[in-house]
């Protein structure tokens, strides 16, 4: 059993690291925010659909790239 203290220790250091992970993502080189698809966006997208489909198998790969899609759509809509 893990203690509190190490959960909550292990819960920041995730936090921070995904903070970290994600510094400025949504800015170009030139500092202006990225609305929109680019070709590199494209690409990574393809990439995980092969990827899910590959590992997961079609239908339940597809289902997980949908619910990703729809829980993303919420963050804009």
């Amino acid at each position: 059993m893990i203690s509190p203290v190490v959960f909550l220790f292990c819960a920041l250091a995730a936090c921070l690291g995904t903070i970290y992970a994600l510094r400025g993502g949504w800015t170009s080189p030139l500092k202006t925010t990225i609305i929109g698809l680019d070709p590199q966006g494209l690409g990574i997208s393809a990439l995980a659909v092969i990827l899910a489909v590959v590992f997961f198998g079609p239908v339940f790969g597809l289902s997980i790239i949908l619910v990703v899609v729809i829980h993303e759509f919420g963050h804009v809509a």
